[in-house]
């Protein structure tokens, strides 16, 4: 059986998403986790914090899409110009989600306290109900495995 070995010239989509799940899951079990505490006092705070994240996300997906990447280059500098240009993308992409899920655990614990619980309250859905970040996750940082890569 034929092995198919995923090169730049082969597939350049295909290479960007292999290298992208690659720098990913690298950067992520490396860097060690911070804790960071909520940073925010009322729910609007809360609500610009979670819009500040998405922006970036968008941001650095577009960034990531708008690199050229082609078939064959010119000489090796500038392949590996564009190579370097992708990774320091792909960690600021991999900072970011460890932000967001930093910033997520925070909110979480706040949102259990006697404060965060009348910061929600009941006309507000609560961090910690089941699907409460499906939405923002996507917005964030979910989109990085697809959109910005084919």
């Amino acid at each position: 059986m034929p092995r198919h070995i995923l090169t730049p010239s082969s597939s350049p989509g295909a290479f960007r998403s292999a290298l992208a799940f690659v720098l990913t899951l690298f950067s992520l079990g490396v860097a060690p986790s911070r804790a960071r505490a909520q940073q925010f006092s009322n729910y609007e705070g809360f609500l610009a914090q979670v819009t500040g994240f998405e922006a970036r996300g968008a941001s650095l997906i577009k960034q990531i899409s708008d690199v050229g990447v082609i078939p064959k280059y010119c000489d090796d500098a500038q392949r590996r110009a564009v190579g370097r240009q992708l990774a320091d993308l792909f960690v600021a992409l991999s900072g970011l989600r460890r932000e967001w899920a930093d910033f997520k655990d925070s909110v979480n614990r706040f949102a259990k306290t006697p404060v965060g619980i009348k910061m929600f309250g009941a006309e507000r859905r609560n961090p910690n109900d089941p699907n409460y970040w499906a939405i923002s996750d996507r917005e964030v940082v979910a989109h990085a495995g697809g959109a910005g890569f084919t």
